[in-house]
């Protein structure tokens, strides 16, 4: 049980870690789809996303992060 818990905590930590490099804050509820908020802090702004990697490559789905990303 007490290692779950340590598994559970580190995949928070991680979690926090990636969003706090990338300002993306991934949507883990539906493993269908990819889908998140990408948070804009000196604007306070965020932006939603979602992907159907069914319709689309995973390359065309990096793009589209991307650009998003980088939009002003």
């Amino acid at each position: 049980m007490k290692k779950l818990e340590q598994q559970g905590i580190w995949a928070q930590r991680k979690l926090s870690m990636y969003a706090s490099v990338t300002d993306i804050i991934p949507n883990m509820d539906d493993q269908s789809k990819i889908s998140g908020h990408i948070v804009d802090r000196n604007k306070r702004v965020v932006q939603e996303f979602e992907f159907d990697p069914t319709k689309m490559s995973s390359f065309d789905i990096c793009n589209g992060i991307w650009n998003m990303i980088n939009s002003p």
